[in-house]
């Protein structure tokens, strides 16, 4: 069976127009699901329809999610320029490591409330993520005085 729509009346520049908004929809760049109960699966395959074309994530507070599909999103998205994963907290420091490994273009970072978060963790990022110039670290109990020096050092623009 196939279907077929026929729009009368409307013009060639009409069906460009409405073309171009659809195809829009189908490459987004930007997901904000702060404080949602997402899981795992749904947000991987969200993931994997637009990973070419997303450049915001943000999943700030949601609980559900695991280090392996966190790990499985730096993978495939490295076009990403803004991630928020504060206040998630399954965060492990392996995969702040695989982020800082993988994300390469981020512009801004926030890991507010991150336990995983340490001075050693930030040197990392930073030496990695050298465009940064947005950085959260509010209320990470395991970044002291040494993580302002390396900032001074490795990101001036921040």
């Amino acid at each position: 069976m196939t279907m077929r729509c026929v729009c009368r009346g409307v013009g060639a520049a009409d069906v460009r127009a409405r073309r171009q908004a659809i195809l829009s929809l189908l490459r987004l760049k930007s997901v904000v699901l702060n404080g949602c109960h997402v899981t795992d699966d749904p947000l991987k395959k969200l993931i994997m329809r637009h990973k070419e074309s997303l450049r915001r994530l943000e999943v700030f507070g949601c609980q559900f999610l695991t280090p392996s599909c966190l790990k499985r999103i730096y993978e495939m998205c490295p076009g990403l320029k803004h991630l928020n994963i504060g206040q998630v907290p399954k965060v492990t420091v392996h995969s702040l490591k695989v982020m800082a490994s993988q994300l390469k273009c981020l512009i801004s970072l926030n890991l507010t409330g991150l336990q995983a978060v340490t001075d050693a963790t930030v040197d990392t990022l930073l030496q990695n993520c050298v465009k940064l110039q947005s950085l959260t670290l509010g209320s990470c109990p395991g970044v002291t005085d040494l993580t302002l020096q390396n900032i001074s050092k490795y990101t001036p623009c921040i």
